[in-house]
């Protein structure tokens, strides 16, 4: 096995990053992309005498780096892809001038959690998902803006350092409306059930996961953790 190399990836990569997205045992939601993929954000790839993973990095508008679709050819596990990848990944945010990174992990995807704690990184937010979008019809735009961490195209970046999306409120419930290329909703902050309704995705935080007992989440995805790692200084 010969030493491992991180490079950016180009588009004559796609043919290995689509074989190792279908064999790495997750839903494949980077084929359903296809090509695209490669457009948004920086991918790297890790590469020995084959290419044997990858991963992508994209800066948010909080000022934080977003690190996902981590994959590894199940032929190469065990011998530092994973690894090598994230701290490839953790230098260039640093060099970005970004002061904390990002990731969003599966509640079941234990061997992902551990790698994350093992490297430094904190549970910052647990959060459940649903079908559907949070009902704000009799809701009117808030301009009150905090730090909570909300859904922007399934990456989380600081409420009140985001531009595009909106809080909405009735007075007890406050709602985060992010609208990309399937609409989002996000429970802020609440003392009732908001309806779910319709087509999208939303998402709970722990502390308010009581108020929809009895709801099913999202099949295939019902809760993940954002974990996060501050990096000023320490790379």
């Amino acid at each position: 096995m010969s030493r491992l190399h991180i490079r950016r990836a180009t588009e004559n990569d796609w043919p290995e990053i689509s074989r190792i997205s279908r064999e790495a045992g997750y839903e494949d939601y980077i084929n359903r992309v296809g090509k695209r993929y490669l457009d948004d954000g920086l991918v790297i790839i890790c590469n020995s005498d084959v290419t044997c993973g990858f991963l992508k990095i994209e800066l948010l508008p909080d000022g934080s780096s977003w690190l996902s679709g981590i994959r590894v050819d199940p032929q190469h596990r065990k011998i530092g892809v994973a690894a090598s990848l994230t701290n490839s990944a953790l230098l260039y945010s640093s060099m970005a001038g970004c002061s904390i990174v990002r990731m969003l992990i599966q509640y079941e995807n234990t061997a992902s959690i551990n790698l994350a704690r093992k490297g430094g990184f904190k549970e910052r937010s647990h959060l459940y998902f649903y079908d559907g979008v949070l009902d704000g019809t009799s809701m009117t735009r808030s301009v009150d803006r905090n730090d909570e961490l909300v859904n922007i195209g399934w990456k989380f970046a600081t409420c009140n350092k985001i531009r595009d999306g909106e809080v909405k409120t009735d007075g007890s419930s406050d709602i985060f409306f992010f609208n990309d290329t399937e609409e989002s909703t996000q429970l802020i902050r609440s003392d009732k059930r908001v309806p779910i309704i319709g087509n999208g995705i939303t998402c709970i935080p722990e502390r308010l996961k009581h108020l929809y007992e009895g709801y099913a989440g999202m099949e295939g995805f019902e809760q993940a953790f954002v974990f996060e790692r501050k990096i000023s200084g320490k790379l």
